[in-house]
């Protein structure tokens, strides 16, 4: 799970496609956004935050 602002979590899904692309000769992306906004309190057990996300798909 990737929580965060949308274009932030977009460019990680980016990103992550672009490397697998790079080793895979077909890459099948599925993504299910779940948009709340006012939420009272981000999941943080099962997240994972933007910011990791974002350390795992920089080049």
């Amino acid at each position: 799970m990737i929580e965060g602002e949308w274009d932030e979590a977009m460019s990680v899904i980016k990103r992550a496609t672009e490397a697998v692309a790079l080793k895979a000769p077909r890459v099948q992306v599925s993504i299910k956004v779940d948009l709340w906004p006012n939420m009272p309190a981000p999941s943080t057990t099962r997240s994972l935050s933007l910011s990791s996300a974002s350390r795992c798909w920089r080049q």
